[in-house]
């Protein structure tokens, strides 16, 4: 038994969804309806389950109505539901097979229906994994059993299915072991033993680094690794072969190291490694070797920071510094803080820039007082190199280790007349997806990998089509293309344009196959050629990556799974670019790895901050708890128990304070207030139009995924005095599924809400609008009460009277009043009393009495026959406290 397995079957939320199942009504039907769709297309299930396939028990979970899905790859193939309520009471589902076999085996002049009597055929498939060659049958389970005994139905259900099997199926996650025994008559695993299958990671870099500092020389990387295989002994994980042949060891190695030749502790060129002096001092300062990895990843990731930051400041001002640094010419240098002025930036972002994108004559780039840079601040065809002496070599003076400031070029005589210019603009690299596995039909990307291109079909375009301008493209797409409805034209034109003008050398370019990513980086300029099927006459040069080392769609991380749902023909994935880089680096080991951002995560819930809020630590740990894991949080209760109070201040607690955000509901509040919409601006000329404009929500979710290593959080207060479907609109279904895209109403692009976005809503008890809370809202929150007479609120303004000194009566006040009350939704909160000018004297406290609470129970008793300010008298109600409590 694998370690993934091991902790899938301790997983009790899939035991509790398991036992749900099987203690209802429908589990002998859901075993035996699996049990015959695998004998029909799966026969060897019992082998090829921990590989091959999954089977979900998904009672309890967001999907309400399913009780198991069968899915192979990401493809689901066997999908069981509750009985409908006007159904005969029967388990109902559907299964995809080919229908080619199926309509194959037709007699002359019958229907798929009439065949299959009971069944129901559709066509509009949601999966893409099966090709277009799939059809969905749905209906009760009684007629998909009966079906599966039908060879032909068998036969289609086989075809389907021996393509997808054909993949590897990651069960992280998603298996639920339990239900898989059932239906496969398993009564125990049939694995042997759990083993460690850990990578120690730290160990094999230091041991890199060792080697290379006990060689002090140069040394190829092999033989590096080599020697680490001398000195440690390797575990049976670690000596597992990757998909590549090789050890998975040697990868992780060759992976890792790279984050240490990325902060200059190390150099890796040309297949050689050699360490530093950097490097040799933190194997002395750093004895440990899990203190060394730990220090090395802690300045990768400031490294990468720093360097993701600057690129996304001064992307568009890179021409402006390649056109400075043409005027450095041999003999001269610059500096940071001259590059700076010329762009208004700052010298270390600059030393970041440079770091991360070439630009040529950067090696003359020095800091102000004329030394060469750290490590970190070269660029990777620089690094490990002595630019002290190539600078010499240009007849640079050096004195001791400064440079000559009379050499140096100032930002006065680098500005000149800097214009940008195409020849010398350096920008900042991008990624693509571009599909090629279905054109019309057809597999191009066999093509594209063997004779190192990628195309779009453009067949009605003509050879001139890549010298043109936008205006004229679009003109072009409308003559040649008007057989087509205006939608897909204007697709055609964003596929055109950004193929042509989007992409650029250099930029990383993906495409799947066959539950497969391949990438390569592209290598020219577009161009037309005279395709003979007309499937590939736009195309640009690529060196491809991946020819024989493709990639599974499991492993992508980061945000590139859900950007790869949109079906378009090409995407910009340029806001998956750090997945990407990682991607990049372990195909290509010598070069510098992208490490991953840190992944956002709500701070912990301290003493302190339980003592601040006068609330139990372990009550606001379980809320903390429940918002890193529900995403969304109502807190509701009646007026004055300090929900709104709770809600920001703990927000700001969990996170930095600039990631707070909050935003009141009310019955005129819109979608376009709350997400985005049009809205009229002047113009220059004093006429009116309508612009886009973010909400809130949008702006918030934008920077989260700007930021992903910061958790947001959006507070959203009487969340229920708004029209919640009017408000939320489509953004409904992504507080379910934080993994899928949806296109929006006014902005076309797919749109996620990033998963360190978190909601916090609070909600008045005593307004009766929450009865019309709809269910789809009540499920995508979860809800936690704040009530006077439970914890955290009950004893709260005793502890608030306790911390600034004074009379403790008035809790008794409170708590005497909620007594009189005889709704527990109108109990009134402490909030009213908890403000010192309340606690100055008996005329103040008379005071909030007339002005607040009384106002307050009359509203509530405005249709009884009940006398408020008697039944409610502060006199009243002070004579009814216990002696001790005057």
């Amino acid at each position: 038994m694998s370690t993934a397995e091991a902790e899938l079957r301790k997983d009790p939320a899939k035991q509790a969804r398991f036992d749900r199942l099987h203690s209802g009504p429908y589990f002998s039907a859901v075993v035996e309806a699996n049990r015959a769709y695998l004998a029909a297309a799966v026969p060897d299930a019992a082998v090829t389950e921990r590989e091959r396939w999954v089977l979900t028990c998904l009672p309890g979970n967001a999907h309400t109505q399913r009780l198991s899905v069968l899915s192979m790859r990401t493809m689901e193939v066997l999908v069981l539901l509750e009985p409908v309520i006007l159904g005969d009471g029967d388990v109902t589902g559907f299964v995809s097979v080919r229908q080619s076999v199926l309509k194959a085996a037709l007699p002359p002049g019958r229907s798929l229906e009439q065949q299959y009597p009971g069944l129901s055929f559709r066509t509009d498939s949601p999966y893409h994994d099966a090709g277009e060659d799939q059809i969905r049958v749905l209906g009760p389970r009684r007629a998909l059993v009966a079906a599966f005994a039908d060879e032909t139905f068998a036969a289609a259900a086989r075809a389907l299915a021996t393509d997808l099997l054909t993949g590897r199926t990651s069960h992280a996650r998603h298996h639920n072991y339990p239900l898989a025994d059932a239906v496969l008559g398993r009564t125990v695993p049939v694995d042997p033993p759990v083993v460690d299958d850990t990578m120690r990671n730290s160990l094999l870099v230091r041991t890199c680094l060792e080697v290379l500092s006990d060689s002090g020389e140069r040394m190829h990387g092999r033989t590096v690794l080599d020697e680490v295989a001398k000195r440690i002994t390797l575990t049976e994980a670690e000596l597992r072969p990757h998909k590549s042949g090789v050890p998975v060891w040697t990868i992780a190695a060759r992976f890792h190291t790279g984050d240490a030749a990325t902060i200059g502790w190390m150099v890796k060129r040309a297949g050689d490694w050699w360490i530093t002096d950097a490097g040799r001092a933190a194997l002395e300062e750093y004895p440990g070797r899990d203190e060394f990895y730990a220090e090395i990843g802690r300045r990768y990731r400031e490294v990468y920071r720093n360097r993701k930051q600057a690129r996304k400041k001064y992307d568009n001002r890179l021409h402006v510094l390649a056109a400075a640094l043409q005027r450095v010419e041999p003999g001269s240098w610059t500096a940071y803080d001259d590059l700076a002025e010329l762009v208004d930036g700052t010298p270390d972002d600059i030393a970041h820039l440079l770091a991360d994108t070439y630009v040529e004559n950067s090696h003359r780039v020095l800091d102000a007082a004329g030394r060469i840079p750290p490590a970190e601040h070269q660029h990777v065809r620089h690094r490990g190199s002595d630019l002290r002496a190539r600078l010499v070599e240009e007849s640079v003076e050096f004195t001791g280790r400064t440079a000559n400031q009379e050499q140096r070029i100032p930002a006065d005589l680098l500005r000149g007349e800097l214009e940008p210019s195409p020849a010398t603009e350096a920008v900042a690299r991008r990624a693509w997806l571009v599909r090629g596995a279905n054109v019309d039909g057809y597999d191009l990307v066999p093509r594209w990998l063997a004779e190192g291109w990628v195309s779009l079909a453009a067949s009605q375009l003509t050879g001139a089509v890549e010298a043109v301008g936008p205006q004229r493209l679009a003109q072009i797409i409308e003559e040649e293309y008007r057989h087509k409805s205006y939608s897909v034209r204007e697709k055609l034109r964003g596929y055109f344009e950004a193929f042509l003008r989007g992409i650029r050398p250099g930029d990383f370019v993906l495409t799947v196959e066959q539950g497969e990513i391949h990438l390569g980086l592209v290598d020219g300029p577009a161009r037309f050629v005279e395709s003979p099927d007309r499937r590939s006459n736009l195309r640009r040069d690529v060196e491809w990556l991946t020819v024989d080392a493709a990639r599974d769609l499991t492993e992508l991380t980061g945000s590139l799974p859900t950007l790869l749902q949109n079906q378009d023909d090409l995407i910009d994935l340029t806001d998956a670019l750090d997945a990407v880089e990682r991607l990049h680096a372990d195909l290509t080991p010598e070069a510098p790895p992208a490490a991953p951002a840190p992944e956002a995560r709500l701070a912990q819930v301290t003493e302190d901050v339980a003592a601040e809020l006068l609330t139990e630590l372990d009550w606001l740990t379980r809320l903390r708890d429940l918002l890193a894991e529900r995403k969304q949080v109502i807190l509701y209760g009646p007026p004055g128990t300090g929900k709104t109070y709770l809600a920001t201040r703990l927000a700001a607690k969990l996170t930095e304070a600039h990631a707070v955000r909050l935003v009141q509901f009310h019955p005129s509040y819109t979608y376009e207030d709350f997400f985005e919409g049009f809205r009229p601006q002047s113009a220059d000329d004093g006429t009116l139009r309508f612009k886009l404009t973010p909400g809130p929500l949008r702006q918030l979710a934008d920077e989260a995924r700007e930021h992903p290593s910061t958790a947001y959080v959006l507070v959203i207060d009487e969340i229920n005095r708004g029209n919640l479907a009017k408000v939320f609109g489509e953004l409904y279904f992504l507080l379910e599924y934080r993994d899928e895209a949806i296109r929006l109403q006014y902005s076309a692009e797919p749109f996620t809400l990033p998963p360190n976005l978190y909601l916090i809503g609070t909600m008045n008890t005593a307004d009766r609008s929450i009865a019309l809370l709809d269910a789809a809202m009540r499920r995508r929150f979860a809800f936690v009460e704040l009530h006077p007479a439970k914890p955290p609120v009950n004893g709260l303004l005793r502890r608030w009277l306790e911390r600034h000194g004074l009379d403790p009566s008035r809790a008794g006040l409170l708590d005497a009043l909620n007594v009189r009350l005889d709704d527990a939704d109108y109990a009134v909160g402490p909030s009213y009393l908890m403000r010192p000018s309340v606690h100055a004297g008996p005329d103040a406290l008379r005071q909030v009495w007339e002005y607040d609470v009384l106002p307050l129970l009359r509203e509530h008793h405005y249709a009884d026959d009940v006398d408020v300010d008697k039944r409610y008298n502060l006199d009243d109600l002070l004579a009814s406290l216990p002696s001790d409590q005057p």
